[in-house]
């Protein structure tokens, strides 16, 4: 809505150009920004890429100070490992990392599937990180994806057949 585009312009737009750091270098590159025009249909226009990081870069701060106040209102942060692992494609925008580590107060890093070598460069990010541990929960039935990483590796074909196998071959065929 702050660009006045389509949902879908908007999440190319983040994936390209966005960040959540704003100050850096590059915020004053002009880039290309659809917007919807007065007969509802997409014209080219142009913006800085400081723009968009004014936009984006709110949002991420509000999306860490909400999961910060969950976690001292559930009690669960004491028992909880000090580190904190992001996952999800939005993990991947510059300044994400230090946003979160501000935030939360807390070391972080990026999650990655455990069988990334096997996923190929495309689906071996953050963005599919979760879908593929959740996939490796069910097949092999490990309730901390490490050991199943392990487990894969030390049994081969046999800890990666079926639907899990399957789901990585669809992955990597259709994405």
């Amino acid at each position: 809505q702050g660009i006045g585009t389509t949902f879908a312009a908007a999440e190319r737009l983040k994936s390209v150009y966005g960040t959540a750091n704003l100050e850096g270098p590059g915020l004053a590159e002009r880039i290309e920004a659809p917007c919807l025009g007065d007969d509802g249909r997409l014209q080219a226009t142009r913006m800085e890429r400081a723009r968009l990081a004014e936009i984006i870069a709110p949002r991420i701060e509000e999306i860490f100070e909400y999961v910060q106040q969950t976690l001292q209102a559930s009690g669960v942060r004491k028992v909880l490992p000090r580190r904190v692992v992001l996952t999800g494609g939005a993990s991947q925008l510059p300044g994400v990392r230090d946003v979160a580590s501000r935030i939360l107060e807390a070391p972080v890093r990026l999650g990655r599937p455990t069988n990334a070598e096997f996923l190929g460069e495309t689906l071996g990010t953050p963005a599919f990180s979760t879908a593929s541990g959740l996939l490796l929960y069910s097949e092999l039935g490990f309730a901390d994806a490490v050991r199943a990483g392990i487990a894969s590796k030390e049994y081969g074909a046999e800890a990666r057949s079926g639907a899990v196998n399957k789901a990585f071959h669809w992955l990597k065929e259709n994405f």
